[in-house]
């Protein structure tokens, strides 16, 4: 396993504490922000999800904001995010983290 998988499983592991085991009414809303390169970590991430038994469309609704690089939309992207209300922001490290 390399560095980016354990952090992207580590993160998995989080984002299920903080959900918690019990079954919602509806299903919860993770938001994923990236600076750019979005989709390997969404693959890492939903497939270390699905492990701890969440599933996109039944208990999980996945989305993701990406900047592809352009740094200032970051702060635009992360105020749709909090407008959606999810229940876990996951963004990933620098700078998607500092402009929120």
């Amino acid at each position: 396993m390399n560095r980016r998988e354990f952090s992207d499983k580590r993160c998995c592991s989080t984002v299920s504490y903080v959900l918690g085991s019990s079954e919602p009414s509806q299903p919860w809303r993770v938001v994923v922000v990236s600076s750019g390169g979005a989709a390997a970590l969404v693959s890492t991430f939903q497939e270390a999800l699905h492990q701890l038994g969440y599933e996109v469309g039944k208990n999980l609704l996945l989305e993701v904001r990406e900047a592809k690089g352009n740094y200032d939309i970051l702060p635009e992207i992360m105020k749709e995010i909090v407008s959606l209300k999810p229940d876990v922001i996951v963004a990933e490290p620098r700078p998607a983290v500092c402009c929120g």
